[in-house]
């Protein structure tokens, strides 16, 4: 999994139970769950409770899905998740590893607002800042007609993703 720096980790959990081999059911009720986080300098930090109340990030109460929100996600790289639970008097451990990283913002160049398109070719330009060099990503632009069809349109790479877009509809 992978997170943007400097924004709360939601971290949710829950309690399954096989009921068959493959087949899986949520618990839901009382547990209890922990989790041991290791930032990347190797730092840690421990979160005492999580919630299945709709608060602290959770979005829907009773719905065995317990949360908490990290919020101290300021360092780029892995953030080790230990995460130890009890239903009843029976533990159960799991461990996860996500990883925080810079993204880039969009920021588009061209058009800027709205634009009323009479035909001809409409050209499409954005670039990336923030940008981590070592990797180019795919840019895909969404195009919504009047009629409210939307064609995606992967973008050229370049110092600028651009590209040249006829519309079928004015």
């Amino acid at each position: 999994q992978v997170h943007p720096v400097g924004t709360e980790m939601l971290i949710v959990v829950n309690l399954l139970e096989e009921t068959a081999p493959g087949k899986y059911t949520k618990i839901i009720g009382e547990a209890n769950f922990t989790a041991l986080i290791t930032t990347p300098d190797g730092e840690q930090t421990s979160l005492d409770r999580f919630y299945d109340d709709g608060t602290h990030g959770d979005v829907a109460a009773n719905d065995g899905n317990y949360t908490r929100t990290f919020p101290d996600t300021h360092q780029t790289g892995d953030y080790q998740i230990h995460v130890q639970g009890w239903k009843g008097a029976v533990p159960v451990i799991t461990d996860a590893l996500t990883q925080v990283l810079q993204f880039p913002e969009i920021v588009v160049d061209a058009p800027i607002g709205n634009l009323e398109v009479m035909g001809g070719a409409i050209e499409l330009k954005v670039h990336l800042k923030g940008e981590d060099s070592s990797i180019t990503p795919k840019i895909y632009a969404n195009v919504i007609s009047p009629s409210g069809k939307v064609e995606e349109i992967e973008m050229v790479a370049g110092d600028q993703y651009t590209i040249k877009f006829t519309p079928l509809e004015n």
